[in-house]
């Protein structure tokens, strides 16, 4: 649903789950498709990147996954450092890093609002 999508011209052409829950759910204007359609979706029109969110567990399988699917770029939101062969591009973004920093850059405003 984010608005910046179109605004920035990138298209999400679909989101996939392997939980039964999710799996037809409409997402904006995407429906949550079954994880075992990616192969045949990229066959048909190649994907060039990927967001990753799924538990630290599973991060390294799913990234394999999408590499064999051909993804070429992956934006990594696991709490994990994955590998991937030098032609994949892994962009990790470590939420609790990000949550750390807007803490203290927070916390530090502040002070110097009380001086």
């Amino acid at each position: 649903r984010y608005s910046g999508f179109p605004q920035s011209n990138m298209v999400v052409r679909g989101v996939f789950d392997v939980s039964p829950e999710a799996i037809g759910r409409t997402i904006g204007d995407v429906t949550v498709s079954a994880l075992d359609e990616l192969p045949a979706m990229a066959a048909r029109d190649p994907i060039d990147i990927a967001i990753l969110t799924v538990p630290a567990s599973q991060a390294q399988e799913a990234l394999d996954f999408l590499v064999s699917v051909g993804v070429r770029a992956v934006l990594n939101f696991s709490p994990v450092a994955l590998v991937a062969p030098a032609s994949v591009i892994v962009r990790n973004v470590d939420i609790t890093s990000e949550l750390q920093q807007i803490t203290y850059m927070l916390t530090h405003r502040e002070d110097e609002d009380a001086l």
